[in-house]
């Protein structure tokens, strides 16, 4: 089976993600770092040199940054640790989950079962 999360760096909530640095140990200046990189961010939108009202943004992790890979990562990762009888693999937002089965039922009863 192969998973791809749909706009998923958009999809981060910052306070989970900021629990599960410090769950990992991230403390101190570098948590606060990395909260300081999540927050106060806004956007706009500007098309022929009209302009939409600045908006916070809440969710996500910046996009083309070098770190958001690892954050998102950081985020999902645990979806590894609840697969119950599939082999997994993840690169970013994109995972594969390998099983097999002696016949297409029990194949399908895991798949689903997994999902």
């Amino acid at each position: 089976m192969f998973l791809d999360f749909k706009k998923a760096f958009d999809c981060v909530d910052h306070g989970i993600l900021l629990r599960k640095l410090s769950l990992y140990g991230i403390s101190g200046r570098l948590l606060s770092l990395s909260d300081s990189f999540l927050s106060n961010c806004s956007q706009l939108v500007s098309i022929h040199n009209l302009m939409s009202n600045l908006l916070p943004i809440e969710i996500g992790v910046p996009q083309g940054s070098i770190l958001a890979p690892t954050l998102f990562l950081i985020y999902v990762n645990d979806i590894l640790n609840t697969i119950l009888s599939s082999k997994s693999s993840a690169y970013v937002d994109d995972t594969v989950f390998m099983t097999k089965a002696e016949d297409i039922q029990t194949l399908e009863q895991l798949c689903n079962t997994d999902l």
